[in-house]
């Protein structure tokens, strides 16, 4: 099983932010979270984030130090494959050094 999913948004630690902004819902209720769980649980299964590096005007990161007042939509220890336009990368079992 493969899932791909978009992130709105994304800390440096990986958790992944799809469905909020600071004062304002951005989607409802979403499945990524069963998606990813599912691919977790499936023989040979792969979950693959997708995320713009930058906003629209290209003026700010997506991939941000960390969230203020948003909850993660998908904690750190459930992302896998991370892919941009500058590149791809594996976290999954990775630890955060400090």
């Amino acid at each position: 099983m493969v899932a791909i999913n978009f992130a709105r948004t994304m800390d440096l630690s990986g958790q992944v932010y799809a469905d909020a902004l600071p004062h304002n819902h951005f989607s409802g209720v979403t499945g990524m979270f069963d998606f990813i769980q599912g691919t977790a649980m499936s023989p040979g299964g792969k979950s693959i984030i997708v995320i713009p590096a930058r906003s629209i005007d290209s003026k700010t990161s997506r991939i941000i130090q960390k969230a203020d007042r948003v909850s993660p939509v998908i904690p750190k220890a459930f992302v896998s494959y991370v892919v941009s336009e500058f590149g791809m990368v594996n976290l999954l079992g990775k630890n955060i050094e400090l």
